[in-house]
């Protein structure tokens, strides 16, 4: 585990003039993002479902211009970002919409909005069990792998993929149970603490090996930080680090070979080409 901790010099060298596609940016984390981002001085493109929340806001004397999709398809931009995200903590009427209504639309969401976009922000479930949250769990340890898998791959075409998983957060999403969670004195997040470690993944890499972040450790690819407390800490590198010790010397080569098989192959999930076959 790595304490990451954040140099704001390094934003405003390293944010400034870029390029950024936000997903969910009229509320919660991803307005903390966009206007972080901003003040940095980046150029923020976001999207909501929210519509009308998210043209009622201003950021200062920033020019506000809608974007199509084909006008984005062209622009070059330097980062994607995913901070959407659904929990249904319904009623028993809730549940009455149809079989697994509600838990396909945590999967419409949560997992397949991930896969379809970039690198992306979610819960402590990306990679801790969490009781009562069966479908939502699984959506967010399904975006985990999507960022370790895609990771192996976008690496070596210079994309850095990473996944922030928060602890709870005072957003809407806990409007129902926030407060009995506080009275507990449990730790919390806001909106801000989360919007940090996307900065800082967004500029450590940019920044260099000798004025980076403090205790970053580069590149940073492939990471996975939670945050607790209002503090970010990155824990994929250490997992890795200690993989021949919780899976086994034998099992971890065998698991590097079957690795290197699988992309040898290509993407085996559309038909291996007849070359490849074996």
């Amino acid at each position: 585990m790595t304490h990451l901790q954040a140099s704001p010099s390094i934003f405003t060298t390293t944010l400034h003039s870029l390029v950024i596609v936000l997903t969910g940016g009229a509320a919660g984390i991803g307005l903390a993002t966009v206007t972080s981002f901003i003040s940095h001085g980046a150029c923020v493109i976001f999207g909501d479902v929210q519509d009308s929340l998210g043209e009622e806001q201003r950021h200062g004397s920033v020019p506000r211009q809608r974007i199509s999709t084909a006008m984005l398809r062209v622009m070059q931009t330097n980062l994607h970002c995913v901070t959407v995200g659904k929990s249904l903590f319904g009623t028993e009427s809730d549940w009455r919409v149809g079989p697994w209504a509600r838990e396909l639309a945590e999967v419409e969401i949560n997992l397949k909005g991930a896969h379809l976009d970039g690198e992306d922000c979610k819960r402590i479930a990306g990679f801790k069990e969490s009781a009562g949250l069966l479908v939502y769990t699984a959506t967010k340890h399904g975006v985990v792998g999507i960022v370790r898998g895609l990771h192996l791959s976008a690496i070596k075409q210079n994309i850095r993929l990473n996944v922030v998983c928060p602890w709870m957060m005072k957003t809407s999403m806990a409007a129902s149970w926030g407060q009995a969670w506080c009275d507990r004195n449990l730790p919390s997040n806001e909106p801000e603490d989360v919007a940090r470690p996307i900065l800082i993944y967004a500029s450590a890499n940019r920044a260099g090996r000798e004025v980076s972040h403090p205790s970053v450790i580069l590149p940073f690819a492939g990471k996975i930080v939670w945050v607790g407390g209002g503090e970010s800490y990155e824990i994929e590198d250490r997992l890795q680090a200690l993989e021949l010790e919780w899976l086994g010397k034998d099992n971890s080569s065998v698991s590097v070979k079957g690795q290197e098989f699988l992309e040898e192959m290509g993407d085996w999930s559309k038909g291996v080409p007849a070359e490849k076959k074996v």
